[in-house]
């Protein structure tokens, strides 16, 4: 009895660490000192990304949403130089259907490899766009 508790919390522990985004490295006084919804967060985080280039980073499911009849995936940004929360607008859902499917539960933690996304920042929106993902690895 002794020995499954303990395979059962090494196994749960095993999955925790698996699900997990890498832990932040660098600071950003911006992103400290605004909420990631806050315009000058997406042009601090924009500015970065166009800095570093969004294909040296790596991006991590944090949560899903909705709001005003759209959907969002809040997406933590991680990478050398750079630690920060990011709101994408999803309107095609087609390869990451089960995460809208379950409303981002389970996903949380899980990595979107080889993400794409649109940083329009214009009067109309300031929101970043998802375009596409190679695949999500839970």
């Amino acid at each position: 009895m002794q020995l499954s508790s303990i395979i059962a919390s090494i196994t749960f522990l095993l999955l925790l660490i698996a699900c997990s985004n890498p832990p932040c490295e660098k600071r950003n006084q911006v992103f400290d000192n605004y909420s990631f919804e806050k315009k000058q967060y997406k042009d601090e985080l924009r500015k970065q990304i166009q800095l570093i280039g969004a294909e040296k980073l790596s991006y991590w499911v944090d949560s899903y949403f909705e709001k005003d009849s759209l959907t969002y995936l809040t997406v933590n940004f991680n990478g050398e130089g750079i630690c920060a929360k990011g709101v994408l607008l999803v309107t095609d859902w087609s390869k990451i259907k089960d995460i809208q499917r379950t409303k981002g539960m389970g996903y949380q933690g899980a990595e979107l490899v080889g993400l794409k996304f649109d940083m329009p920042n214009n009067e109309s929106s300031d929101d970043f766009v998802y375009r596409d993902v190679d695949y999500v690895r839970d």
